[in-house]
C-alpha cells in the first residue's frame, strides 16, 4: 500500500499527490492509507479526477486513524470527482469536509464522517450517474443552499445501510436527500 502524511508538503514523494500519482498508474489494486492529520485537497489537482484514466484496477483511500481528514481547499468544488469508467473506488474511515462528485463508476463509502460543510447541490454527496454505497457513515452539520439536500441524487442509484443524517439544514422545500 502507498501511504500518504499529513505533515508532508505536496512537492514531497511523502504526500497525497504524489501517492495519487503512483496508485492511478497502476494496472493492480491500490490501496493509500492516509496518516492522521488533516489533508487539504485542490479540487483541481486532476489526480483527485478518477476516470478511465486512472488505471489501478480498485483504488482505497483508507484512514490510517481517527484523525484523518480530507479538507476541500475551494469549498465552492468538489474535492474529488468519479468519472464514467474509473476503476471502484472506496473510502474507508475518513473524516470528510467537502463534497464528492459522482458522474459514473462505483464508489463505496465506509465508516466515514462528513461534517461541517456546504453547496449548492449536494452538500456532501452529488449523485449524476454511477453507484453509491455508503455503510455505517454519519452525516453532520451539512447546509445545502438549494434544492438537493446533503445528498443530491439525480441519476444512478445508491444504498444507504445504517448511515446517521444530524444537524444538518436545507432550504424550505427540499429534502434532506
Amino acid at each position: 500500500p502507498h501511504s500518504a502524511s499529513a505533515a508532508c508538503a505536496q512537492s514531497d514523494d511523502c504526500g497525497l499527490h504524489s501517492a495519487l500519482v503512483s496508485a492511478r498508474s497502476s494496472f493492480e489494486p491500490a490501496t493509500i492509507r492516509l496518516g492522521n492529520g488533516t489533508h487539504v485537497v485542490d479540487s483541481s489537482v486532476p489526480e483527485l479526477t478518477f476516470d478511465q484514466f486512472t488505471y489501478a484496477s480498485r483504488l482505497s483511500l483508507i484512514a490510517d486513524g481517527n484523525g484523518t481528514e480530507l479538507v476541500g481547499a475551494d469549498p465552492t468544488l468538489p474535492i474529488m470527482r468519479i468519472e464514467a469508467g474509473s476503476p471502484p473506488i472506496v473510502l474507508r474511515g475518513l473524516f470528510i469536509r467537502g463534497r464528492i462528485l459522482v458522474n459514473g463508476g462505483s464508489l463505496a463509502i465506509e465508516q466515514c464522517r462528513f461534517a461541517n460543510s456546504s453547496a449548492l447541490h449536494g452538500a456532501a454527496l452529488e449523485i449524476r450517474a454511477g453507484t453509491v454505497r455508503i455503510y455505517d457513515t454519519k452525516f453532520l452539520n451539512i447546509a445545502a443552499n438549494h434544492a438537493g439536500g446533503v445528498v443530491n441524487i439525480t441519476g444512478g442509484s445508491a444504498v444507504f445501510d445504517r448511515c446517521v443524517l444530524t444537524g444538518s439544514s436545507v432550504p424550505s422545500g427540499s429534502a434532506a436527500l
